[in-house]
């Protein structure tokens, strides 16, 4: 009888514990669904496919002029001017290789000036060994974990040890490891780690999957997570075994192959990683959270008021506010701060607030090739319009403009990234964007709140205004 009411105590208690653990498993799936979170893993395999294939399937850089080398275009080498591989000047390319064929490598090799240098573990084919300008390590790579004290056993050796001995750079890496691929993404988590990848010029890798298992599918998001962030690689191309493989969904018997380049840095247009399964919900968290978390504090922070209006009338911005931390100091013998307006609107709490912090203010109306002038603007002849070269010239000829207001719905992203790609910024101390996620024609599209999202290296002074 005891035995009986104390098996019925216990299961009393473990039922609110179940109810518990439940309420709690929905709400993290729902978070996963919802909430963009870096590096998070997800909740199921099929979620993990699906961001992994998004990932694979957006490219960050379009290169215009490529080379196949061999009867295949799984690796197409980008010889784009000034930020591709220049094939007439000598170079070294590695290649971590299971011996299917090596049509990349030779061509390399023997039509232009590169050294080649095969790691492998096979035996290497008597037709392959006298190859000219091919240098054969043959080794087992194994990955430089810290951990694992048989790394350095005999016949094995990681890239580290490699590039130790051979002391030279790296122009062209590939990792096509069809024997031993399971392990394939631990060796490049830990090139990434120990900065194996800084200075090589392009990346190509062979993903193989054989399994669609959460973590495996996990390690491969992580690593070409942090080839983009951590090692500044852009994704170029990408081929599969079969187009279902990139059109439906992803297989156990679909092999992919990736090809990097190094960031260009400003000169070219380059696109961020989507966030996550690439939704318009999860690219709007993506960009809420990085302009809503100021990374500077400013210790004067100026609302926008006009003393003469009414607050009911016309009440505070308080979405546009003026750090006076980083405004120039005026005194006798200098001018006072200057400030730039990039509006289609006249804003006079603004103005007043500029005036106040005796700064003198120019307002221009910009003009890009593609905006149209709504009835509106030109019902305020007052504000004087000016093509965006001009803007970018006029804020070249006053280096020491210390404030620039972008205010101008829809547009803010073209204006914003002409300054930024002429590098007009760079002697600006304080800039000032009112950001609108809705775009008038595309509306809340995931393209283009990806593309707002490449404007966050512009640091929010104040709390942004969202529509």
């Amino acid at each position: 009888m005891v035995t009986r009411i104390w098996r019925r105590r216990k299961l009393y208690m473990l039922y609110p514990i179940a109810f518990l653990v439940c309420i709690y498993v929905i709400s993290r799936r729902g978070l996963y669904n919802t909430r963009y979170i870096p590096l998070r893993p997800l909740y199921s395999s099929s979620a993990e496919v699906q961001r992994l294939l998004k990932f694979m399937t957006s490219y960050h850089y379009m290169c215009n002029s490529t080379v196949a080398l061999g009867n295949r275009s799984h690796f197409p080498i980008c010889i784009d001017n000034d930020t591709g591989i220049d094939l007439d000047a000598k170079g070294n390319t590695y290649s971590i290789w299971s011996p299917e064929e090596i049509l990349f490598e030779k061509f390399l090799a023997t039509n232009y000036s590169f050294e080649v240098y095969i790691i492998t573990d096979s035996i290497v084919p008597k037709h392959y060994r006298n190859l000219n300008h091919t240098h054969w390590l043959q080794t087992i790579l194994v990955p430089n974990d810290i951990h694992d004290f048989s790394r350095n056993s005999f016949g094995q050796r990681t890239f580290n040890d490699i590039m130790e001995q051979q002391r030279h750079s790296v122009d062209i890496l590939k990792i096509e490891m069809n024997f031993d691929h399971a392990h394939t993404w631990e060796i490049l988590y830990y090139m990434i780690e120990d900065h194996q990848l800084h200075d090589i010029k392009q990346l190509h890798i062979a993903i193989i999957v054989d399994k669609l298992d959460e973590d495996f599918l996990y390690n491969w998001y992580r690593c070409l997570y942090n080839l983009y962030y951590k090692e500044g690689m852009r994704l170029y191309h990408t081929a599969a075994s079969s187009p279902l493989c990139l059109q439906v969904t992803m297989m156990e018997s679909c092999v992919y192959w990736l090809s990097w380049i190094r960031d260009p840095g400003d000169r070219v247009f380059v696109m961020h990683p989507p966030a996550d399964f690439g939704t318009q919900t999860l690219e709007e968290e993506r960009l809420l959270a990085y302009i809503t978390s100021p990374v500077v504090t400013c210790h004067n922070l100026q609302s926008a008021i006009h003393p003469s209006m009414s607050t009911i009338v016309m009440p505070i911005d308080k979405s546009v506010g003026i750090c006076k931390d980083y405004l120039s100091s005026y005194d006798d013998t200098h001018d006072a701060c200057k400030a730039l307006i990039l509006s289609n609107h006249t804003d006079v709490t603004l103005k007043y607030t500029l005036k106040k912090s005796k700064c003198s203010t120019v307002q221009f109306r910009p003009e890009l090739p593609y905006i149209k002038l709504s009835p509106e603007d030109h019902l305020l002849p007052s504000i004087k319009s000016m093509y965006m070269m001009g803007v970018v010239d006029y804020v070249w000829k006053h280096q020491n403009v210390d404030l620039i207001l972008i205010s101008y719905p829809g547009q803010e992203w073209g204006i914003l990234a002409a300054l930024l790609d002429t590098h007009a910024l760079i002697n600006t101390t304080q800039l000032v964007v009112k950001i609108h996620l809705n775009d008038r024609t595309y509306g809340k599209h995931p393209v283009i709140l990806r593309r707002k999202y490449l404007s966050k290296s512009i640091h929010s002074m104040s709390s942004p205004e969202f529509d």
